[in-house]
């Protein structure tokens, strides 16, 4: 019998759920859904490869700071939508966000970016700054002071920062096909991500800009007047295409005043 040293092994390999990692059978039918594969058609870029790199990484192969390995991980935008075409139920979205914890853990960003994410988690963790800022934000932008700020931190058109609907189809669809003489079309890339996720268009700006040009071609092809998004972050992101955007609510309340 060998005997295995821990303490050459990387630390990293012991935090995934093996029994996660296993239920993926690598079948390849997440690959259409994920819109960083469908830019590269990359093994590295899609959920199948990274799912094979965290077993790499849990049998000790590699580690997860290798380049090759890190880039894989940090490209994925995280919008889940390999999750609900997977016939095997894998939960990636549990593991890749424990691979990017542990990433960032390991490999914390340094400098501007470093202190923008020290910051804006702080934020992000204490509801009253929060709703302070997001007031400062709208007001600046009422003012327009936004307009000193870079084009990828500023929309084309003004967008009215309000609440989230997450995971939410349905329902918002429902409401507004119950207003008069509004004409919904869906777009046919319905689903494909428009490149925001959140901060990932500022950090990997390269697949951010492709999954918007992507995202406002399908618009363009649609024949849409506007867009319609109750998700500040897609909202801001679309908008940067030049498209006038619409809350569910502003319609909805547009629609009982009149």
């Amino acid at each position: 019998m060998t005997a295995i040293d821990p303490s050459a092994c990387d630390p990293a390999a012991s935090i995934f759920d093996a029994d996660q990692l296993a239920q993926c059978v690598q079948c390849g039918f997440c690959l259409s859904s994920c819109p960083t594969y469908e830019e590269t058609h990359l093994e590295e870029h899609g959920p199948r490869g990274r799912i094979l790199a965290m077993r790499l990484v849990a049998a000790g192969e590699v580690e997860l700071t290798d380049p090759a390995v890190a880039d894989s991980l940090q490209t994925c935008i995280q919008c889940r939508a390999c999750e609900a075409v997977c016939p095997s139920l894998v939960e990636y979205g549990s593991l890749i966000e424990t691979a990017r914890t542990e990433l960032t853990r390991r490999e914390p960003p340094t400098g501007l970016r470093g202190l923008a994410h020290r910051v804006g988690f702080w934020v992000l963790a204490r509801p009253a700054w929060l709703r302070a800022a997001v007031t400062g934000l709208s007001l600046a932008q009422l003012l327009r002071l936004d307009r000193v700020l870079g084009s990828r931190l500023r929309p084309a058109r003004r967008v009215t920062l309000a609440s989230l609907w997450q995971r939410i189809a349905d329902r918002p669809l429902a409401l507004l096909r119950a207003i008069p003489e509004l004409e919904l079309i869906e777009p046919d890339d319905e689903q494909r991500c428009c490149g925001s996720g959140g901060i990932y268009s500022m950090e990997q700006p390269e697949f951010g800009d492709a999954l918007l040009a992507a995202k406002d071609a399908a618009i363009g092809r649609a024949g849409a007047d506007g867009v319609v998004s109750g998700n500040a972050g897609c909202a801001m992101q679309i908008a940067r295409a030049g498209w006038e955007i619409h809350h569910p609510a502003e319609l909805l309340a547009r629609a009982l005043r009149d």
